[in-house]
């Protein structure tokens, strides 16, 4: 291919057939080369014979006798060449020796491109290696490296790519120009994965510290006098640091992961060294221990991005893997001899099924270039909200920007109710609890990454209204800041839940709750972080990025209201608003250590759930909001007010203990919290009994089912086609190693034929090309090309999209494996007719109806089948019970699962799950933290019972979870949400008096 330049004026004004202008104007030569727009150059056979390998070889040629058929001017010989007059310029003053002509500077990357072209094309080493290193030069590696990674790939210079890729790590955004063209959407792709891999692989620089063991440690011996400093000392991993050499560390280290490379590790050296010098023992020793300590962290940075070269991960690594593929062409054709038409006989490698399948769905380039602007105005818009968000909070007002004060942290400390007590007083001002929790929530983003919307323009007036007005300080939230969910609409903010098409939709009118909290005198002032399409454990999506567990790096907080649950463990609130439909404020709950409880549908449609830093503040939460009358704003609200609940008081309560769903059996962390409660229950003379409910197995059955019955098409109705450009390579990598290829190593032949033909309706939906389900999202594996969300839920919407009869084959080679669990679940996700959904609607009702009855009789436990009405309990409505008074078992499995767990725990939601189907008031609240020494697992062969079960125990290790919290799941009936805050409450209570309170987080 010829790079074709722009004509400069005075060549364009000069006729066909004349000679350039200086300095090639007045040259001799016994041979012209002519343009492609008629400029004749002289030039030296013997110049472009010493330059050139082709000319070489052409002039050695045997020359035709003079016919007249070949042109010729002023008796030298003419040769038309296919490049413009100013490439040929270019070209030629290289081909010239030193001083005999100028050499220009290449003021652009397309003359650079120009050049090497030529180059190449005409054997000119001399160029290209002159081309090469104008290429890598400073000046465009620095301002314009996707755009010098793509020329050098095209030109298969892999030292260069290699050197380019790095530097895209200061910003990898797609080119505008140059650049673009010559490279395919799957070699960009490779680009995106490996800098997202870089980003993430960074923040090993603070959760392994062996670097800093074996360097600083060991071999400065300055290092530990530190310990005779006044200073502060917090923990840092293992070791036991000054506080202002951890803040460095980490404060660097999320930095890092925004901009890894080593020019970052310099911007927080001031800060550090400002406080080291507080202390006198650290001024004296940082002044050696900082310049050892970043030439320690830049060579660990470096070792990290140079580990990230791997097969299949960046796409320039396939210049040396084609090399390895002719060599390995024998040992594949031995490995593979039964599917000899699947050798690429060019390279000598063997083609997956899945990778011809692909090839014959590869879109047209028009396709391409329609799904590539989608996906530049995806990109866009992501980036747009980003900065939107950044731009608020730097705009804020100098005063949240300021440190917390002890004016800030007594008002953290109290309580909603003594905050509501104060404003109504007048002993607090609202303007002054907004700014501290504005603060706190400022320093919890930072960590975690858990704020979307910044409200605090209008919560500053909103505040002002409680101040001024006597009506709203009465109100029973008065000044009490609220966080909200990204979802819940808030007029004048977009509520665009991770989708870049919503983005720039801002709400045109308050929410029903919003209007409620507002009338009640809350002041919302931060929305949160929440997973695309809110149907997941983890808390990512591409418009606001991932949050983090503010416990532990490399932990999600859980989700779907996983921002709400890292900002109220940081203290960054006290009260929010999630959701739950799933398990989506219980999950957030366990693995953040915050208290919530998801009501019932018919009392709180789309199951609007609270959320609250302790179980007193969510208890307050729960009777402020029924105070406010919430069927006055919503008609489908029960018209049900808050009533105080009496527990029996002539027998012992009863609670009745789930210890294993059947599919995923609690982790010994999870299960050693449940223990604590149950031990504490009995000694205080509660009867505490294991139950076994009606199968769990077909609750979670159910429900998946009921809730993507449309085969995701509502979750992924905004989702479009952007980004569909990006999925090949990433596509192909994970059927090769993941689901189709197991099937295809399984069945051989068999299976490959399946996947060949496989282009049916199901697949072309699920590659984008006959239907709105996306592809988009993901840590690991395909999702990672695309977008930072999480690829559970995306390997949801694939085993969807799989044909039925794929989904079936593969279901029945786990039934042979003894897998009858995960081959069950595999089979009923499918899109379900309106006959089949009603069939499942059915299913529920008969599954709500078994137990129902089993609850009624005990769940045949002896002792509680008893035929007296001593289990009645007049406030609630006189309801019949001689079952257990509450259900007790684990939220989840797991503690907080690693980003990207979701992959492999993206089915173990039926502690929660359950719940949802049965419409049945849950609560959640923590108990105790994950201890690498109590919660280790047994020292035998760990079995599991099914791959969904195998999966979840690979996530699981308790020295890396050390310190994450663990809850417990408190269960009542129907509308037993005042039942259940008292269950709450009694746990809360007994495991304090204990001495086994909850240590929160202080941060």
């Amino acid at each position: 291919m010829t790079v074709i330049m722009s004509i400069s004026n005075d060549y364009i004004s000069r006729k066909p057939g004349t000679f350039p202008l200086h300095p090639f104007k007045d040259m001799k030569g016994d041979i012209i080369l002519r343009s492609s727009d008629y400029v004749e150059f002289p030039a030296f056979q013997f110049l472009l014979s010493l330059s050139s390998s082709f000319f070489n070889a052409m002039f050695d040629l045997p020359q035709p006798a003079d016919s007249g058929t070949y042109e010729t001017k002023d008796g030298l010989p003419v040769i038309q060449m296919s490049e413009n007059s100013q490439v040929l310029d270019l070209v030629l003053r290289y081909c010239y020796p030193t001083g005999t002509v100028d050499v220009p500077q290449m003021e652009n990357l397309k003359q650079v491109t120009s050049l090497l072209e030529a180059g190449t094309k005409y054997g000119m080493h001399g160029v290209e290696k002159v081309a090469t290193k104008m290429l890598i030069g400073p000046h465009f590696l620095e301002s314009q490296p996707v755009a010098v990674f793509a020329i050098a790939y095209h030109y298969k210079l892999e030292k260069e790519t290699r050197l380019a890729a790095k530097h895209t790590l200061r910003q990898l955004q797609p080119p505008d120009e140059e650049g673009l063209e010559l490279i395919t959407a799957r070699t960009f792709v490779g680009l995106m994965k490996y800098s997202a891999k870089c980003k993430e692989a960074v923040l090993g620089i603070q959760e392994n510290l062996d670097w800093l063991l074996d360097g600083l440690l060991s071999g400065y011996p300055t290092m530990p006098r530190l310990g005779k400093c006044t200073c502060d000392f917090t923990q840092l991993g293992s070791l036991i640091c000054p506080r202002w050499l951890t803040e460095y560390i980490c404060d660097t280290a999320a930095v890092l992961k925004e901009r890894p490379r080593v020019e970052t590790l310099k911007e927080k050296v001031p800060t550090a060294m400002q406080k080291a010098a507080s202390c006198t023992v650290c001024r004296m020793e940082s002044s050696y221990i900082v310049p050892k300590l970043l030439n320690l962290m830049e060579r660990e940075l470096e070792r990290i991005i140079s580990e990230q070269r791997h097969r299949g991960g960046l796409g320039y690594t396939n210049l040396q893997l084609e090399r390895e593929c002719v060599q390995d062409v024998a040992v594949n054709m031995r490995k593979h001899p039964h599917i000899v038409g699947n050798v690429d006989f060019l390279t000598g490698t063997f083609i997956s099924p899945s990778r011809l399948l692909a090839q014959r769905l590869t879109p047209t380039p028009g396709a391409t270039i329609a799904m590539l602007l989608s996906y530049l105005a995806h990109r866009r818009a992501c980036r747009q909200k980003q900065s939107e968000r950044d731009q608020r909070i730097r705009s804020l007002p100098a005063i949240y920007h300021e440190p917390l004060s002890s004016t800030d942290a007594s008002i953290l400390s109290l309580p909603i109710s003594s905050l509501v007590q104060g404003v109504q007083s007048s002993s607090l001002l609202p303007s002054s609890i907004l700014t501290a929790y504005t603060k706190k929530a400022l320093l919890a983003h930072k960590y975690t990454n858990c704020l979307t919307e910044i409200l605090i323009s209008d919560a500053e007036s909103w505040a002002q209204q409680v101040s001024t007005s006597t009506n709203k300080l009465r109100r029973p939230l008065a000044g009490v800041p609220v966080s909200l969910k990204d979802m819940v609409a808030v007029a004048g903010y977009d509520a665009c839940m991770g989708y870049s098409p919503l983005v720039n939709h801002p709400m045109p009118f308050h929410g029903g709750l919003v209007q409620l909290l507002l009338d009640a005198g809350a002041v919302p002032y931060v929305k949160t972080n929440i997973p695309t399409t809110m149907l997941s454990l983890e808390c990512a999506n591409e418009v606001w990025g991932r949050s983090t567990n503010p416990w532990k790096v490399g932990y999600g907080p859980g989700g779907s209201s996983g921002g709400e649950g890292a900002l109220l463990a940081y203290g960054g609130s006290r009260i929010g608003v999630g959701t739950d439909v799933a398990g989506s404020v219980r999950a957030p709950a366990h693995n953040s250590g915050s208290a919530s409880s998801m009501p019932g549908q018919e009392g709180v449609p789309a199951t609007h759930s609270p959320m609250a830093r302790t179980l007193e503040d969510l208890e307050y939460f729960w009777k402020a909001v029924m105070e406010m009358k919430p069927w006055e704003y919503d008609h489908s609200v029960l018209h049900i007010p808050w009533r105080e609940v009496t527990l029996p008081e002539n027998r012992p309560i009863r609670w009745g203990v789930i210890w294993d769903d059947g599919v995923v059996a609690p982790s010994p962390a999870c299960r050693r919290a449940l223990k604590m409660v149950t031990d504490v229950l009995t000694k205080n003379g509660h009867e505490v009994v294991d139950i076994s409910p009606p199968s769990p197995f077909q609750a979670l059955h159910l429900a998946s089912q009921l809730l993507i019955a449309d085969g995701g098409e509502t979750a992924s109705r905004h989702l479009k086609t952007r980004g569909y450009w990006l999925l090949w390579s990433g596509l192909l990598s994970w059927l090769d190693d993941g689901l189709l290829g197991g099937i295809a190593r399984g069945f051989g032949t068999i299976a490959s034929i399946l996947l060949k033909v496989s282009g049916t309706n199901s697949l072309m939906r699920l590659l984008g090309l006959k239907s709105t389900v996306r592809i988009d999202g993901g840590t690991t594996d395909v999702w990672t090309k695309i977008t930072v969300n999480d690829p559970g839920m995306i390997q949801g919407f694939f085993l969807f999209a799989l044909p039925r009869f794929v989904k079936y084959t593969y279901a029945l080679w786990l039934r042979i494996w003894g897998d009858e669990t995960s081959a069950t679940l595999l089979t009923s996700l499918t899109h379900k007719t309106i006959p089949e959904y009603w069939a499942l609607i059915s299913q529920r009702e008969a599954y709500r109806a078994r137990w129902f009855e089993a609850w009624r009789t005990g769940f045949g436990v002896q002792g509680w089948q008893s035929s007296q009405p001593e289990g009645r309990d007049k406030k609630l409505g006189g309801r019949f019970d001689s079952g257990p008074d509450f259900i007790l078992t684990v939220p989840n499995a797991l503690p907080a699962l690693p980003h990207g767990g979701m992959k492999d725990g993206w089915k173990a939601c039926g502690y929660t799950f359950m719940f949802n189907l049965l419409d049945y008031t849950a609560g959640v609240l923590p108990i105790t933290h994950v201890d690498k020494a109590l919660d280790a697992l047994p020292a035998h062969t760990f079995r599991a019972r099914n791959g969904i079960e195998r999966s979840n125990y690979k996530m699981y290790d308790a020295y890396s979870m050390h310190g994450l919290p663990v809850g417990v799941q408190v269960i009542g009936k129907r509308l037993e949400e005042e039942k259940v805050m008292e269950g709450m409450k009694i746990v809360q209570k007994l495991m304090k008096e204990a001495g086994m309170e909850y240590q929160l987080l202080n941060a």
